[in-house]
């Protein structure tokens, strides 16, 4: 499953506008540009109509949004305008075929599979009929729909990425896991190697040093620095906090203890991995990806997040104004993000290819194209 497009405004022709020109996307993409230019503000448009299509988010208040999705080799467009809380127009198309289209006060045309035609219908203003609608027998083509947005995943890398929360276990007190909690990273670990075991666990450890960390073993346990009540019914050892052992150092380094830097390599690296083990396929959206990480850890990083999304069938968007990350990333993946007013749009290989083909023999390093205006000349 690929997000091969958007396009997004809100608030045209009022002072608080912004608009995306249409963005066209790759299976690996780092969105780069100066501050305030949208990066990731880009991330949250995608994670918000994913959220409202996969129902984990109930409404916004206003917002225009272009999607083009491949799902199977088939492409779909989905269109919906929200205004004050109302849906104002919403269609959904397989290429040029027409499959959903409603209008402002929610009645509009659906497709019955099992009949081969259209039939009318009414929904309430607010809500979306892509959702309403779903319905795996009589609408199946929505089903691609919802399966993108259910695998859209937020990674918010310049946060502690859940090193503030231990995990009290499920069976006894707690929430169940869930795989778009990426701000516990923790939960990732214990359910890795719940589910996994050792491939799990060697995975995390064989990444851990491939990004320089000299990493023997890693886990959960019941944290011993800090001092802890547990909920009732429980005991100080069912909650646990992940672990890393060192090889140059005798005992274990527990979750508080972990340097902000390495507990974000820690959980991007559980949660990568979660997923590839689990062949799920999303789209990865990993907002200030490298912060808090030195030259070398975050380079190394950076590789290997994409050889993982390369190897995998998972759709990868970044977004930074980091140095260390742009040299990391080839041009390829670019996408150089300029506003003009209330107006981003994005350069890239394919919609300037000469340019970036041009900068390629200058000598320059990556961060030379986002720091000067070569593109513009």
């Amino acid at each position: 499953m690929l997000l091969k497009k958007i396009k997004y405004s809100e608030h045209l022709g009022e002072p608080r506008a912004w608009e995306l020109e249409e963005l066209t996307l790759d299976k690996v993409n780092l969105f780069v540009g100066k501050n305030a230019c949208g990066k990731s503000r880009i991330l949250n448009v995608i994670f918000s109509i994913a959220k409202l299509l996969s129902q984990r988010l109930r409404s916004i208040s206003s917002g225009t949004f272009e999607i083009e999705i491949e799902v199977d080799d088939k492409t779909y467009n989905y269109f919906i305008d929200i205004a004050d809380n109302q849906i104002v127009s919403e269609s959904y198309s397989q290429g040029e075929k027409q499959l959903l289209s409603r209008e402002k006060d929610g009645t509009g045309t659906i497709l019955f599979a099992t009949e081969d035609d259209y039939k009318e219908f009414q929904i309430s203003v607010d809500q979306i009929a892509a959702v309403a609608k779903l319905d795996l027998i009589q609408h199946p083509f929505l089903a691609p729909l919802h399966d993108w947005a259910s695998a859209v995943i937020h990674y918010s890398f310049g946060t502690d990425m859940g090193r503030t929360s231990l995990l009290i276990p499920t069976n006894n007190f707690g929430e169940k896991f869930s795989i778009t909690q990426t701000d516990k990273a923790v939960n990732f670990m214990l359910q890795g190697l719940k589910d996994f075991g050792d491939d799990f666990k060697s995975a995390v450890i064989h990444d851990l040093n491939e990004i320089g960390y000299d990493v023997e073993d890693v886990g959960t346990a019941a944290p011993t620095g800090v001092s802890i009540e547990a909920p009732q019914n429980l005991s100080v050892d069912d909650i646990h906090g992940i672990f890393v052992k060192e090889k140059a150092i005798e005992a274990r380094v527990e979750q508080t203890n972990i340097s902000q830097g390495m507990f974000r390599a820690v959980a991007i690296i559980c949660e990568l991995n979660y997923m590839l083990l689990s062949k799920f396929e999303g789209c990865h959206l990993i907002d200030d990806i490298g912060e808090g990480l030195d030259f070398d850890r975050s380079s190394s990083l950076i590789e290997l997040v994409v050889e993982k999304a390369l190897q995998g069938s998972m759709q990868l968007l970044m977004s930074t104004n980091d140095r260390f990350v742009m040299n990391a990333i080839p041009l390829e993946y670019w996408s150089l993000l300029q506003r003009d007013g209330q107006t981003v749009k994005a350069l890239t290989h394919k919609n300037s290819k000469d340019k970036f083909e041009e900068f390629k023999f200058t000598g320059l390093s990556n961060f030379d194209l986002y720091s000067s205006d070569f593109l513009q000349s």
